[in-house]
């Protein structure tokens, strides 16, 4: 079994509303800011100066009335931001937040683990090309075994014991496109996300083009890109990106809900940390594991231009 292990902290980006201050009382006039500038400069010989004291030579109200910026919370993730007014910006548009309920959130939270894992776990077979584990050691024949791919994901309660952090947003908008940034180890993915939404494209069917309406649960297509895959037609978020074909545009990574061996990728390329072959035993190094998709999948598109064959001429009388 090749496991992937992942830890994700989730994030209520609304809960910062505009007239909150979040203030560090503990330590603030030798902030780990001022600790690291001044060791470094010792270090290199030059002058430090301190660009948060003078802030601190007035009572705490006077530096408030003079200083504090309403708002300026300085959200930013991956290019998308926010400065604490319940609008967040993007290249596409703004788009307004609303806060949660305790009661949302918690559902929220609840099921997240839950609907990726039952999605992605287990959904692959990694078959070998040649007998190569050996249970009871090296005294008896290798057999053939075939590899699961599991997945193990739990949610921790700080961003510092995570893998991944994703914030969580409640647009009024809905058009705001959730993304996962894998590079930078986070995502930002709306209330909405954990539901199947129906997307609808002029598909390319065979020789013709269709209007296809495809449904796909954004999380899981997300998760996609957290594990390292990229858009089925390559990186970039143009519309080719997500394909052209029925069949690409069906995809997980494209625009629907459907896995093929691609996908596994992620597994394939951890068994370097599980299986490291013997020194000069050919044997090993030539070791190779096909994959197959073992899960049962369900077609998740609509073809909104089909139409039925012509029925068959009835037989001639004799």
């Amino acid at each position: 079994m090749v496991p992937r292990r992942a830890t994700i902290a989730l994030d209520d980006l609304s809960q910062i509303p505009a007239s909150t201050l979040i203030l560090t009382v503990a330590g603030d006039r030798d902030s780990i800011q001022v600790r690291h500038w001044r060791d470094w400069a010792a270090l290199r010989g030059v002058r430090f100066v301190d660009g948060f004291a003078p802030f601190f030579r007035e009572p705490a109200d006077i530096t408030m009335r003079k200083y504090f910026i309403r708002g300026d919370t300085h959200f930013n993730a991956a290019g998308t931001y926010c400065t604490g007014n319940g609008i967040l910006h993007d290249q596409y548009g703004r788009f307004h937040l609303d806060p949660w309920t305790d009661a949302e959130w918690t559902a929220f939270s609840d099921n997240f683990v839950r609907v990726i894992m039952r999605y992605w776990d287990s959904k692959f077979e990694l078959t070998p090309n040649q007998p190569w584990y050996r249970p009871s050691g090296p005294q008896l024949a290798a057999e053939a075994a075939k590899i699961t791919c599991s997945l193990s994901l739990g949610l921790v309660g700080t961003p510092k014991q995570a893998n991944q952090r994703y914030f969580i947003i409640k647009p009024q908008e809905t058009s705001f496109r959730s993304f996962a940034a894998p590079e930078q180890r986070l995502g930002l993915f709306t209330h909405r996300d954990l539901s199947l939404d129906w997307k609808t494209r002029q598909t390319r069917v065979g020789r013709v083009r269709h209007s296809v309406s495809f449904l796909q649960n954004t999380v899981l297509h997300e998760f996609g890109h957290t594990l390292g895959l990229q858009h089925v037609a390559g990186a970039g978020n143009s519309d080719a990106n997500y394909g052209v074909t029925l069949e690409q545009r069906e995809d997980l990574m494209g625009l629907g809900d459907h896995v093929t061996v691609r996908e596994a990728q992620p597994w394939r390329s951890q068994l370097r940390h599980h299986l490291i072959p013997a020194r000069g035993n050919r044997d090993d190094a030539a070791l190779r594991f096909t994959a197959r998709v073992v899960a049962p999948q369900l077609i998740t598109y609509w073809d909104n231009d089909w139409v039925p064959p012509p029925a068959a001429a009835p037989p001639a009388a004799p």
